[in-house]
C-alpha cells in the first residue's frame, strides 16, 4: 500500500509544487494550511491547537515563518512557530508512527567556507539559522530526515522573476554583485522530496547548486539569455554593515545526492536557463 503523505505548509511554495509530484507517484496526499482553503487541513503552528489525520505514514515539515528581518526583529514569537511549536507536532506524529522530513538551510551555518558537509557543527549567524539549528537537532534526535537547501528558484516568482519582468519593460536593475546564492531549481527540489517519500535511511540530505554566484551575474546571465540590453543591469556593492550576517558562501556538500539517490548537483547555469519564460505562451503568463 502507497503511504499517506502529510504536508504540513501545502500552500508554501514548495509544497504547492510537491502535492501534484507526489501524487503522480501514487500517494495520497494531505496538506495543511493556516488559510481556509477547500481540501486542506486547517493548521496554524502560531496556536498549539491542530488536528492530525490517521495514518500519516511520511510528514513533510514546511511551514515556518521564513522571514529573516522577521525573524530578527521578533525572536520570541517566530522562536514559538519555527521551533518550539515545530517539535512539538513532530513529537505528535512520531508518536503517531509517522516519518519526518523536515525542510531546513544552508543558514544554519556562518557561509566562511563553501561547500559545508552535512556533518559540519553548526554556525549560524541569524536568529532564523539558529531557530533552524536548534530545530535540526531536536528532530535528528527524534529520528526525523533534515533536507537543507540553498536558494530555491522557482520560475514563477521571486527576486529574479521581479528583475527579469523590469528588465522586459526597459527599466533599470541594480542587483548586488558582493551577494551570492547556489540555486536550485523548484522542479529538482520536488523530484528529490518525492523520492525521500521510499528512502528509508534518515540523517541530512543536503541540495545545493554546485557553485556560489553573485545576483549582478545570475540576472547578467538572464539578461544575455533574453536578448536584452546588459546596461540594464547596473552591479551594486551591498554596503559594510549590511554584509554583517549575509554569507560570503552559501554552497554545501552533496555528495549523498549522487551515493543515496542517482543525482547530481544541479549546474547553477542550467538552473538559470530554467527560469526563461519560454515558451512564448508562458512568457505571456509571466510578463
Amino acid at each position: 500500500m502507497k503511504p499517506t503523505v502529510l504536508i504540513v505548509g501545502g500552500d508554501s511554495t514548495i509544497g504547492d509544487a510537491l502535492i501534484p509530484c507526489v501524487e503522480r507517484a501514487g500517494h495520497t496526499v494531505v496538506a495543511t494550511t493556516r488559510r481556509e482553503t477547500p481540501g486542506s487541513i486547517s493548521l496554524d503552528l502560531s496556536s498549539d491547537t491542530w488536528r492530525i489525520p490517521d495514518d500519516v505514514s511520511v510528514a513533510f515539515m514546511l511551514a515556518g515563518e521564513t522571514s529573516l528581518q522577521n525573524c530578527e526583529a521578533n525572536r520570541a514569537e517566530t522562536h514559538n512557530i519555527n521551533v518550539t511549536r515545530t517539535i512539538a507536532l513532530t513529537r505528535q506524529l512520531v508518536q503517531a508512527g509517522s516519518k519526518i522530513v523536515f525542510i531546513s538551510s544552508n543558514l544554519v551555518f556562518d557561509g566562511s567556507v563553501p561547500h559545508r558537509k552535512s556533518e559540519d557543527m553548526t554556525c549560524p549567524t541569524t536568529e532564523y539559522g539558529r531557530q533552524k539549528a536548534e530545530t535540526e537537532r531536536a528532530l535528528l534526535e527524534l529520528g526525523a530526515t533534515i533536507v537543507r537547501m540553498t536558494k530555491v528558484l522557482s520560475p514563477d516568482k521571486g527576486l529574479l522573476v521581479d528583475w527579469m519582468r523590469a528588465l522586459a519593460k526597459a527599466q533599470e536593475i541594480r542587483p548586488f554583485s558582493n551577494v551570492v546564492l547556489a540555486p536550485i531549481p523548484l522542479s529538482f527540489v520536488v523530484e528529490l522530496l518525492a523520492r525521500v517519500v521510499e528512502y528509508k535511511g534518515g540523517g541530512i540530505i543536503q541540495l545545493s547548486g554546485n557553485e556560489d554566484i553573485s545576483y549582478a551575474a545570475a540576472i547578467k546571465h538572464l539578461a544575455q539569455r533574453m536578448g536584452i540590453d546588459e546596461t540594464l543591469v547596473v552591479p551594486s556593492v551591498a554596503p559594510h554593515e549590511a554584509m554583517a550576517n549575509i554569507p560570503k558562501y552559501t554552497t554545501l556538500d552533496v555528495r549523498a545526492l549522487k551515493e543515496w539517490f542517482g543525482l547530481e548537483a544541479p549546474d547553477v547555469w542550467t538552473t538559470l536557463d530554467s527560469m526563461l519564460p519560454e515558451p512564448a505562451s508562458r512568457r505571456a503568463a509571466i510578463f
